[in-house]
């Protein structure tokens, strides 16, 4: 059985990084022999966070995107 590693990033307001974090990542597990997996966990984001991680989402399996629900936004 291969070892797991998910990979769990809390992000907000960083639409400008997330497929370089996702591409650096890719670059550095694809080789290596375990399964692995990413979680990004969207922190009422007002930009466009999470689309960029559910368009990276539908090419690949192993990257997943959780936006908790928010009462109410502490700034």
């Amino acid at each position: 059985m291969k070892a797991r590693l998910t990979i769990v990033i809390p992000v907000r307001d960083e639409s400008s990084n997330i497929e370089e974090i996702y591409f650096r990542i890719r670059k550095a597990l694809d080789d290596e022999p375990l399964r692995w997996s990413i979680l990004f966990v969207d922190d009422a984001s007002g930009d466009d966070t999470s689309g960029i991680i559910k368009a990276i989402c539908r090419h690949d399996e192993r990257v997943r995107v959780h936006e908790p629900a928010r009462i109410g936004r502490l700034d």
